[in-house]
């Protein structure tokens, strides 16, 4: 059963033939310039319940090349996934980025999808903290009081609401709905004591849900970085240039006078099996302020948290997993974006939780 034959036929049928269908439907589609994104991640439907049945069954060589493979497809085949990719990398390189470093940005977001689809058929991930942090996050978490956690699509990030789960935590996550996304939905039954999904379809009602669960002493935890769908946008220094930033967790804060404390996850450098979690100094809105010297300080302590993560990606330039367009500019240092309001190339696409995905 577990002879070189039946690998490669297993290997040819199950990864050959179905990335060569890929292909032809994603060059179909790269060339077509008509309709509407579909509402659902791309791939074949149930290709995440695949890859899940493939990480049990095949040996781990033919699984790293049905990951090379994957990516290539991937690269060549979204083509407006490829073009952000290369317009971040522009930037954080410093010059014209190469097929062979667009095609890693895409290769580190494979690592990660399988990361997610290995923790939901119960791989335990290894944790550590970033040394010297993480005293301040646990102590917020056992005091059982609410918060707001910030995040962004930074390497492992994306898990560390799950993560608060193994610390002793309990945060909701704002998500929408879409088809093909068998791996968050894993991620939510495998931690359904710890995370609490209020799925939204309508993005008009997102302030009223959150403003919902903090009210009922619920903490939320809020992806920062994409401002597509953001109801509050304000002008900060990040790579290069001032650029729109989601300002949302800061007036949920300062409204219901929660603290706020943003972290992030990357892989360890010496070993990428463990899961480094960065913890930044925490936001808390003083009562005895007023609320123009509260958001002063929001601001501050937000380009704060800017600066940290922008310090990680030079290092590790391709664990920014945002495959949209780039936070744009604003020409003023104190332009804010009223609700309603966006610039044209912010209302192009739909809400992206998952890095190269549409949906999350």
């Amino acid at each position: 059963m577990h002879s070189t034959g039946l690998y490669l036929l297993i290997f040819a049928v199950f990864v050959v033939l179905p990335v060569a269908v890929g292909a032809r439907r994603g060059f179909a589609r790269a060339r077509s310039r008509s309709g509407a994104p579909m509402d659902k991640n791309p791939g074949p439907d149930g290709g995440y319940v695949w890859l899940s049945w493939a990480l049990r069954h095949l040996p781990e060589p033919f699984m790293r090349a049905l990951m090379q493979v994957g990516t290539t497809v991937g690269y060549w085949t979204l083509p407006g996934q490829r073009a952000h990719s290369h317009e971040y990398l522009r930037l954080i390189l410093g010059r014209e980025p190469t097929h062979r470093e667009g095609r890693a940005h895409f290769f580190a977001y494979v690592e990660f999808l399988i990361l997610r689809l290995q923790i939901c058929d119960g791989r335990q991930p290894k944790l550590r903290f970033a040394e010297g942090q993480g005293d301040e996050l646990r102590a917020l978490i056992a005091s059982g009081k609410p918060a707001l956690y910030g995040t962004m699509h930074v390497g492992r990030s994306d898990l560390v609401g799950f993560f608060l789960g193994d610390f002793g935590g309990h945060v909701h996550m704002i998500r929408k709905q879409v088809g093909n996304s068998e791996d968050t939905e894993g991620l939510a039954r495998r931690y359904a004591k710890s995370v609490t999904f209020i799925w939204i379809n309508d993005w008009s009602r997102l302030i009223l849900a959150m403003n919902d669960a903090l009210r009922a002493g619920h903490s939320l935890a809020m992806q920062c970085d994409r401002p597509e769908y953001s109801s509050k946008l304000e002008g900060f220094q990040f790579l290069g240039a001032r650029r729109l930033f989601p300002f949302t967790i800061y007036h949920l804060a300062i409204m219901h006078g929660l603290p706020v404390i943003f972290s992030y996850a990357v892989p360890d450098e010496a070993n990428p099996e463990i899961t480094v979690v960065h913890v930044l100094p925490m936001y808390r809105p003083q009562p005895e302020a007023d609320r123009q010297e509260n958001f002063a300080a929001a601001r501050t302590h937000f380009q704060a948290v800017l600066d940290t993560i922008e310090a990680q990606l030079r290092r590790t330039p391709y664990l920014w997993f945002n495959y949209t367009p780039m936070n744009p500019p604003c020409a003023d240092p104190g332009q804010r974006v009223p609700s309603g309001r966006r610039p044209r190339r912010l209302v192009a696409r739909a809400v992206t939780a998952d890095g190269i995905r549409p949906g999350a």
